[in-house]
């Protein structure tokens, strides 16, 4: 008998079922440059694409699994907008942030925001981390990491905790004037080294997350 196509292992909670379409970048963060016009998709070797949705995976979750990463997103972008961090939780009327601190030279700055909810944005942001390299769609496909580490996010995600703290740690960079729509592919990427207690630092690989004026 021939299986059905569209049903079968939900990647997240391990149940059967019908897949559902899911995004592997929130669409409530991911936008065209004009209402109506098609994403102009681009990542690191691949020439920009032009697409009539954001980034998605019809073969990765079940209604089920897709339930659960939307509980999550929902309470993550509430978040990011709730604390201005993201070009959508803006007015006309704001003012751009202004760091508290700033490098003159580079023109970089550090905001300090405190009453944060650790739980929502880190569970987020584990989310999209797993939805890329859970996923089989070659504009993620920079996003690998080992098969036991895949496992231990997807538990976390299931059972909602985001502990150690220590593993998988984020950066947000902000954008803090608003510009132009950028939909880029997540990918690879090695952080520079740095000087600590007069020690240069080992270059650390990491992964980077592009949305909505804001990148990981």
């Amino acid at each position: 008998m021939k299986q059905d196509a569209t049903s079968d292992l939900c990647r997240l909670t391990g149940s059967r079922g019908t897949f559902v379409k899911s995004h592997l970048l929130p669409k409530a963060l991911t936008r065209p440059s004009s209402p109506g016009s098609p994403y102009i998709e681009s990542g690191m070797g691949r020439r920009p694409v032009r697409r009539w949705d954001s980034w998605f995976d019809s073969k990765l979750v079940t209604r089920e699994g897709e339930d659960i990463l939307s509980e999550l997103d929902a309470a993550g972008i509430a978040e990011l907008r709730r604390l201005k961090l993201v070009w959508s939780g803006r007015s006309d009327k704001d003012a751009d942030p202004i760091p508290d601190f700033c490098d003159e030279i580079s023109g970089v700055g550090i905001r300090i925001i405190s009453k944060i909810d650790v739980h929502a944005l880190r569970l987020f942001f584990l989310s999209l981390l797993w939805r890329s390299a859970a996923s089989k769609r070659p504009e993620v496909s920079q996003i690998c990491i080992p098969a036991h580490r895949l496992e231990d996010l997807r538990r976390m995600l299931v059972e909602r905790r985001h502990m150690p703290i220590a593993v998988h740690p984020f950066m947000l960079t902000q954008l803090t004037q608003v510009g132009d729509v950028h939909n880029h592919a997540p990918m690879a990427i090695t952080m520079p080294p740095v000087m600590l207690n007069g020690k240069r630092s080992k270059p650390i690989p990491a992964f980077r997350f592009y949305f909505d004026g804001t990148n990981r």
